[in-house]
């Protein structure tokens, strides 16, 4: 497994991820929906891979489309940091790619249309796709 760091832009959340390989094997995905264009949010994610979020200041939880996902961002910058499900115990997510330190190495992003499926079919995407999540507040 491979790690990289980032944060965001007032250095209150701090992130890493491990992905299989190498960050330049991978392309994000850019959401085209309102709140991610706005925000510019591209997701990066591996389902055998894991992100841990550790935040010193506050994050807050936004809820936008079909409000079956939450968006974690920095309270002071307001960042997004994370696109994320709860289900059960499990916490999925899917990381802010811009904010990696290694971001520059990936791919070209690719432009996603999730607003165009249906309820069930996001959450059955977001659990094939998404990584294992853990979040430490402190």
């Amino acid at each position: 497994m491979f790690e990289y760091l980032g944060c965001c832009h007032c250095d209150e959340i701090q992130l890493s991820i491990e992905i299989p390989e190498h960050i330049s094997q991978y392309s994000p995905r850019a959401c085209d929906c309102d709140f991610c264009l706005q925000h510019t949010v591209e997701y990066l994610s591996h389902p055998e891979g894991k992100m841990h979020i550790r935040a010193r200041g506050k994050l807050k939880a936004l809820e936008q489309g079909s409000n079956q996902a939450a968006f974690l961002c920095c309270a002071q910058c307001g960042d997004v940091i994370a696109a994320t499900l709860l289900i059960g115990d499990r916490r999925l997510g899917a990381v802010n790619a811009c904010l990696l330190d290694e971001y520059p190495k990936m791919q070209m992003s690719k432009t996603v249309s999730p607003k165009l499926l249906e309820p069930a079919q996001k959450l059955a995407r977001w659990q094939s796709v998404w990584f294992k999540l853990v979040v430490d507040d402190c």
